[in-house]
């Protein structure tokens, strides 16, 4: 279901940047859905963007890991890499940077301590 979602946004981009006319749109939408309606499809993407929005706002390490309550996590510093668990609590605006500046795992901390990049 999620190749189709990206193959159906895919799609819908083009048509939006004129890469590709209605009926190129639709034909790629009936080989990507086989017989559901354009309605069926344009409504399936825009809760799918609907729940990407969200999941972008959501707080995440430097590495690009959501965050959750009770997640360990790892900060660089000059003397070396700690651990630390996240606990959210009622905070200011921004509240949310140290954890940007957190790794989801040690390695990915160590990679980016020497500057490589880690794979999640």
């Amino acid at each position: 279901m999620m190749k189709l979602i990206k193959r159906l946004i895919e799609l819908r981009k083009a048509l939006d940047a004129n890469q590709i006319n209605l009926g190129e749109f639709s034909e790629g939408c009936q080989i990507a859905q086989g017989n559901s309606s354009l309605m069926e499809i344009r409504v399936a993407i825009l809760e799918f963007e609907s729940l990407q929005a969200t999941v972008e706002k959501l707080p995440k390490t430097a590495d690009g890991v959501i965050v959750k309550h009770g997640m360990k996590v790892w900060l660089i510093h000059p003397d070396g890499i700690d651990d630390g668990t996240v606990c959210f609590h009622v905070c200011d605006e921004g509240g949310f940077s140290a954890i940007q500046k957190c790794y989801s795992t040690r390695e990915a901390a160590e990679a980016a301590k020497k500057g490589e990049p880690h794979e999640r």
